[in-house]
């Protein structure tokens, strides 16, 4: 049944942030309010300040590991009623005998009141969320009582083995009792004990025989031999047929119930051992196959690098031959046009002066795109070479502004100049800052209607000099902000305007700007306009 409330909220401390977040959404669809954290101090500081109803922690967490966390919650009366699950990469059976054993580390580990083996599966976890919220038990609780543990005593003397059934009966054991060897291996098959004691010396068959078939069937089953006086030499041969200890009779009884409970607790803690470490092995062999499977990936993303390098590499110098043989036939073509429209052949009339006068616009425009493929190609290459000088950058926007005062007087268009008094220095190639503010300007121009106007202003701030370029355009809607410096990127607006241009201007100014360790900035508002802003370091004095 879903949960109903806000009030059932559940943290969930979990390293992958994947993991956690498949959960959550589970959760979520069952009504439940989930919050996150991924390392074990963010879960214990949440925990404190939400209280949730319920925590589900990794047990291994980055700064803090999750059973740690399950012992500050249990020490505080006002978190210990939080219900914990723990998700733990190790079998909890294995971590029990840790615990019996004396070990802190495993109270911790299982002071929490669930602890699942990992992975869990969506559902699993969702169905004892549900089992907790609804007051059942989800399990067993870990602290409950465990059955208790078996002990087979095999021997003929019957006194002996009566005595040794009401000692360890007394001290907790479960006994089984058998008078002959025969028995002894059928109880054994059939109980499965956790001990045997088993003397040495009976009337059916031998102790040593006995040994052996036990050591054959159940190598790690601890065996205690029980042998007279005068027979040790047969208690050191069943030590190497693999006999845990040995006991010389007449025994202290007093004594057997600790030998017995040492005995099972070191071969619970060797079967613990063994398990854990082929978990380990297990995880090691994982973690070598995804290691040589992630050395695979970097080695193939590698190779894809270097195949998208000498792509990229190929391109810009295929743009750049194509760019060289366009331009030269371009400029030829340019050259013949003029020298018919100033008539140098001849008189022309109005028509082929009208058709001459189109050749030549689109003559020159085939070569700006010519020379910016070439500049773009340039840069991706490193190959742009700058002549760098010292240069007042109020003479360099004086230039660019008479370059372009035929096109702004076309349209009709107010240019208003702010220059500083002041000489701002700076250090840059003449050429190049020159066509970063052409196209600023040119831009300007283009997506201004006719009337608008458009300012330039220069001056110092903070030890940079700063252009800006300020138009009461058409503007840049806000989600082309981000890309308007991207190659090839036209903005949607400017595409539906009746203006050409191949998206390249921008990137160039902005890799012409970065050369000269400055930077470029927009701002802008829909049908208001944009201000471009240029930030170069200034030269002293």
């Amino acid at each position: 049944m879903p949960a109903q409330e806000a009030e059932y909220s559940i943290l969930l401390v979990l390293e992958d942030p994947t993991q956690a977040s498949i959960y959550a959404q589970a959760l979520q669809r069952q009504g439940y309010r989930v919050w996150t954290a991924y390392d074990g101090e963010e879960g214990l500081a949440k925990l404190r300040t939400l209280k949730p109803f319920l925590a589900v922690l990794d047990a291994l967490l980055p700064k803090r590991d999750g059973f740690v966390i399950c012992e500050h919650l249990k020490a505080d009366p006002a978190l210990a009623g939080i219900p914990i699950i723990l998700l733990s990469p190790f079998d909890v059976e294995a971590v029990k005998p840790l615990r019996e054993n004396g070990l802190g580390l495993a109270d911790a580990f299982l002071s929490a009141d669930l602890v699942l083996q990992k992975p869990v599966p969506v559902e699993r976890l969702l169905e004892f969320v549900e089992r907790i919220r609804e007051g059942r038990p989800a399990v067993p609780p870990l602290t409950a009582e465990e059955p208790k543990q078996t002990v087979l005593l095999i021997d003929d003397d019957r006194l002996n083995i009566k005595l040794l059934e009401v000692t360890l009966t007394d001290a907790g054991f479960r006994v089984m009792t058998a008078l002959t060897g025969k028995e002894g291996l059928r109880l054994f098959e059939q109980e499965q004990p956790d001990l045997v004691m088993l003397d040495i010396l009976m009337s059916d068959l031998h102790g040593l025989s006995v040994l052996t078939s036990l050591k054959r069937r159940a190598p790690a089953l601890p065996v205690i031999i029980m042998t007279a006086h005068g027979s040790e030499e047969m208690a050191v041969e069943a030590m190497k047929l693999g006999a845990s200890d040995y006991l010389v009779k007449p025994l202290h009884y007093q004594r057997v119930a600790a030998v017995v409970r040492e005995h099972i607790e070191k071969s619970r803690l060797r079967a613990t051992e063994e398990r854990l470490t082929h978990q380990l092995r297990e995880s090691s062999l994982q973690l070598m196959r995804r290691v040589a499977e992630l050395e695979l990936a970097r080695r193939k993303l590698e190779q894809a690098h270097a195949e998208l390098e000498e792509a990229g590499r190929l391109k810009t110098e295929f743009i750049s031959m194509v760019s060289h043989e366009l331009r030269t036939p371009l400029t030829n073509i340019q050259g013949y046009v003029e020298l018919l429209l100033d008539e140098a052949d001849g008189p022309i009339n109005d028509t082929q002066r009208e058709y001459l006068e189109i050749v030549l616009d689109n003559c020159k425009r085939l070569i700006a795109i010519a020379n910016d493929l070439l500049d773009i190609s340039r840069i991706e290459a490193g190959n742009l070479r700058l002549n760098k000088t010292r240069l007042r950058l109020q003479e360099l926007v004086d230039e660019a502004v008479r370059s372009l005062h035929p096109q702004f007087q076309a349209k009709n268009l107010q240019l208003t100049l702010d220059l500083a008094p002041q000489p701002l220095w700076i250090w840059a190639d003449r050429e190049r800052m020159i066509q970063v503010l052409n196209n600023l300007l040119s831009n300007a121009c283009k997506y201004t209607p006719a009337g608008g106007s458009v300012t330039v202003r220069a001056f110092p701030d903070n030890g940079r000099a700063l252009v800006e370029v300020s138009d009461t355009g058409i503007g840049i809607p806000e989600q082309d902000l981000e890309r308007i410096f991207e190659k090839f990127y036209r903005a949607e607006n400017s595409r539906q305007e009746a203006t050409y241009g191949t998206g390249l201007g921008l990137p160039i100014a902005k890799s012409l700007v970065e050369l000269h360790d400055g930077s470029i900035s927009v701002t802008s508002k829909l049908g208001k306009g944009s201000t471009f802003t240029v930030q170069l370091p200034l030269l002293e004095g």
